[in-house]
């Protein structure tokens, strides 16, 4: 698609306003409206005539903007230009690990190993959590690949929607933000029991029982005070965050060599009472433990050496805390028999109490209080800087994207999601929370792994999209189809063909098609196995989890339906009304909305790019559709 220019000649996206119109100029009228439009611009992104006047072209704006992206160009432009300033770089490679370790080994494996040990797999639980960690390392390795090409703070979403255009990029971040969001409160409900196990107190006040609501007060209090952290700076967060993570894990060490003392090797008969298909419905539950991962993919802005800094941090921390997964796992079954094992809260500092070491249920309650605060922190600070890039992109408030000078933080993003963060830990449990969460984060990376393979086959202006496309529904179709199956009890044949007919669909894509884009940075081998795989596990898991139930999907089918009518009905209108006028939200004279799309291929030179603005902001730049 051709760059479409003004009736003046000059390039829409110059980041000037035209004709002696300045950035403040709303969209017309008298200078008291134009101030009072450029007002509601700054705050929400778009001015109510605007939106009016947006709402009424919402299919005329899908059909424009739903499947355009844009380059990494237009991403660090709108970074100079939104935030008011850069994230200071001051994490290597260690605090990485730090950041990774704290927040994936205190998501939940307290809560989530009693509950599948008792519940699903049975002493299998060992193995449970080496199958998911398998798909976790996988999806890591597709992470990690996208954040050292593209290191911004955005995480999944920018991966995505530089990948796949603006409304796949949306889907994304709903699923990321709420995911973070869930995730930290959950593991804070989960906390305050083991704060009663650590005070011998059912800490009386702090919940109450409100018409069949349990509001957990210091839940919601712990989020707020890391939330205050967040917002006071990433080098004194990495600082406390690195302080409780050595401390967790030599708690947790030491607990590990206690329980082992205690370790009956007849306590793993039966090993998998339910079979392979409780180890699966297992390691489904469980891989809501592994999901903080791409918390450290959030922290490119940050990294002194991204390049070096943000491989080592996602693939390592994920490694050292499946080791730990494991021998954490190992030691609860091998002390209590699976059938005695209790599923509330506090179970696992309870196990303890049950073999005659009461003192050591302390101590689980430290680490456990130490893995679940360092959790909370990372997936506060992930989600935080999340949103900043999406308000950049004028797709949220970008009010939001404001990064305070004195901290370097997104201090208003911060304080908005810790206090949502704050109400959800306040008011929900802990059950209702879990299964989402895992299911959630399950179709993030299966977005991120399908993009990997799309972005080596598919270029703008050099192929068209639709053999990897069909690939990729293909691909997809066998996935759903051997999961189905597999739930369903259905034959051993029928496995088989859908199984098959996967392994085919890759090897016919990496003999036929010509690799197009490799990142020269890191990047997997292997062509498109390794994501294809990845994908696969994720569906397979996925379809696996126990609890999520028809109520389950229901309910996450619920939650993207909001999410699109939140795009429909305010993202797709702000995102347009910033791409069609300047940084102050002026319209552009002499020239009809829907002209003002200035489209720059993948693979375009910096002489393309205008002198006097660089691309556009807010979906501006980008190859048009896919």
């Amino acid at each position: 698609m051709r760059a479409l220019e003004t009736e003046e000649g000059s390039h829409p996206h110059s980041g000037r306003a035209m004709n002696g119109h300045s950035a403040a100029g709303g969209g017309g009228g008298g200078g008291g409206g134009r101030g009072c439009d450029a007002r509601w611009d700054a705050l929400l992104g778009i001015n109510p005539k605007a939106w009016a006047a947006s709402i009424r072209r919402t299919p005329q704006l899908l059909r424009q903007r739903a499947f355009q992206t844009r380059t990494l160009a237009d991403c660090l432009e709108e970074k100079a230009v939104e935030s008011g300033g850069d994230m200071k770089r001051q994490l290597g490679w260690f605090d990485l690990i730090s950041i990774g370790i704290g927040v994936i080994l205190g998501s939940g494996i307290f809560a989530s190993t009693p509950y599948v040990a008792a519940n699903l797999a049975g002493p299998a639980v060992v193995a449970s959590y080496l199958v998911s960690s398998i798909s976790a390392i996988f999806s890591a390795l597709c992470y990690a690949e996208y954040a050292v090409d593209f290191p911004i703070a955005g995480g999944g979403y920018g991966f995505v929607s530089l990948t796949y255009g603006e409304l796949i990029g949306w889907i994304e971040v709903a699923n990321l933000l709420f995911g973070y969001s869930v995730s930290a409160a959950a593991v804070a409900r989960s906390a305050t029991q083991y704060w009663a196990q650590l005070f011998d107190s059912q800490l009386h006040g702090a919940t109450v029982e409100v018409g069949g609501w349990t509001i957990d007060f210091v839940a919601a209090g712990t989020v707020v005070v890391l939330s205050l952290l967040v917002v006071y700076g990433a080098k004194e967060g990495s600082m406390f965050n690195i302080v409780i993570t050595v401390v967790h894990i030599a708690a947790l060490l030491f607990v590990i060599v206690a329980g082992l003392t205690k370790a009956r090797p007849s306590n793993l008969q039966p090993f998998a009472p339910h079979g392979a298909r409780g180890i699966f419905s297992g390691a489904a539950y469980v891989y809501f433990t592994f999901t903080g991962f791409d918390a450290v993919a959030t922290s490119a802005e940050e990294c002194k050496n991204p390049k070096r800094d943000l491989p080592v941090g996602i693939v390592g921390s994920l490694l050292v805390t499946t080791v730990l997964y494991i021998a954490t796992a190992g030691v609860l079954v091998l002390m209590v028999p699976y059938t005695q094992i209790s599923s509330d809260d506090g179970a696992f500092a309870m196990a303890f109490v049950d073999v005659g070491l009461g003192w050591a249920k302390y101590l689980v309650s430290v680490g456990a209080l130490l893995g679940m605060i360092s959790s909370c922190y990372v997936a506060l600070y992930g989600q935080a800087r999340i949103m900043c890039v999406v308000a950049r992109d004028h797709m949220l408030p970008p009010v939001l994207a404001r990064i305070a000078p004195a901290t370097g933080t997104p201090v208003i993003a911060a304080v908005v999601m810790g206090t949502a963060t704050a109400a959800v830990a306040l008011l929900t449990g802990f059950e209702e929370l879990f299964v989402m969460t895992s299911c959630l984060a399950l179709m993030t990376y299966w977005l991120t792994a399908h993009g990997c393979i799309f972005r080596r086959y598919h270029v703008k202006g050099e192929n068209s999209p639709g053999p990897v496309l069909a690939f990729m529904a293909a691909h997809s179709v066998c996935s759903v189809g051997f999961a189905w199956v597999y739930q369903a009890d259905g034959s051993g044949i029928a496995l088989l063909v859908f199984g098959l007919a996967t392994v085919a669909l890759t090897a016919v894509l990496h003999l036929s098609a010509p690799i197009l884009y490799l990142p020269k940075d890191f990047a997997l081998l292997g062509g498109p196995w390794l994501p294809s795989a990845t994908a696969f596990f994720n569906v397979f898991l996925m379809a696996s989890l126990k609890g999520a139930g028809t109520s389950g999907y229901v309910n996450i089918a619920y939650f993207m339906a909001a999410s699109l009518a939140l795009y429909c009905g305010y993202s797709l209108h702000t995102a347009a009304h910033q791409a069609r006028g300047t940084p102050g939200g002026a319209p552009l004279r002499g020239a009809r909305p829907e002209e003002l799309i200035f489209i720059v291929g993948r693979d375009a030179e910096p002489s393309d790019v205008p002198s006097d603005g660089g691309p556009g902001r807010g979906g501006g730049g980008g190859s048009a559709g896919l």
